[in-house]
């Protein structure tokens, strides 16, 4: 019994020794594990904190608080640097601050972050920006890279490179961009406005005749476009003389003027007296 008693605890204490060993070899590991649970519930209530920040920019965005705005979002990028979020509203601050340069490096620092959302977002607004800036083939190129990656633009952002298009003397462009947005937005004065303008610039006057028709009889079905229809019927004047349709141009002249001499009357400044 002694005998049988002595093998079991010889054969016991390497089983006892490796499994000390054993468990000494993966305290490094658990530690580490361990370590890096606690770093990531450090870095949480900074990532929370930050997006918080975050979005009282962006209220202050929304009713102009440029100052503030620009301090919220300085804030949150301090806390959490990938809060990328927090650099469309600086950059939008700084447009209202006219710091147009910085706005347009946290624009680029978005847009280059990887994140959908806020990629998507950061390079509309740096286009849009662009535009204003008259950097048209910059603007062109940002809108292009979301369309690249994304599959497709928008009616208002297609509206928008359209627009830029025209100004770097492209309307072939235009006009594609302009049929795309219209049949998203088939009611959209301001799209087939814009086409024409672009027909007109391609000496197209059978397709530009044609959008200038259309536009006119929105106007007539709208009642905040009206006041364009003065405008509309000189344009049609000009495209009916470039088809040397002379009698028809002189009548849309005509009706032109009684258009704008019925707006004039009819004007929300006028006091009731003047009208008289």
């Amino acid at each position: 019994m002694i005998i049988k008693e002595t093998k079991f605890l010889a054969n016991a204490v390497p089983l006892l020794v490796v499994l000390i060993l054993g468990s000494e070899s993966l305290t490094p590991v658990h530690s580490q594990n361990k370590a890096q649970t606690a770093g990531r519930a450090v870095a949480s209530p900074n990532a929370k904190q930050a997006r918080a920040l975050m979005e009282s920019a962006k209220q202050y965005n929304q009713v102009l608080e440029s100052e503030e705005a620009l301090k919220l979002a300085n804030q949150a990028i301090a806390l959490d640097p990938k809060q990328y979020g927090a650099y469309v509203e600086r950059a939008l601050a700084h447009i209202s601050l006219g710091q147009t340069e910085q706005a347009l490096a946290d624009f680029s620092t978005a847009a280059n972050s990887g994140e959908r959302k806020h990629e998507k977002s950061a390079r509309r607004e740096k286009a849009d920006l662009l535009f204003r800036l008259k950097r048209y083939t910059d603007s062109i190129n940002e809108l292009t890279t979301i369309e690249t990656k994304y599959g497709s633009l928008s009616d208002g952002m297609l509206y928008r490179r359209a627009h830029a298009y025209l100004a770097i003397g492209k309307p072939n462009m235009a006009v594609l961009d302009l049929t795309t947005a219209i049949k998203g937005e088939p009611s959209a004065n301001r799209l087939f406005e814009a086409r024409m303008k672009a027909y007109v610039a391609l000496k197209d006057w059978d397709k530009a005749l044609a959008d200038c028709n259309k536009c006119i009889a929105l106007c007539n079905v709208d009642e905040q476009t009206l006041g364009n229809r003065a405008d509309l019927l000189s344009m049609r004047a000009t495209i009916y003389e470039k088809q040397g349709k002379k009698d028809l141009a002189q009548k849309d002249r005509e009706k032109a003027k009684k258009t704008d001499s019925a707006n004039f009357q009819n004007a929300p400044f006028r006091s009731d007296k003047s009208r008289r």
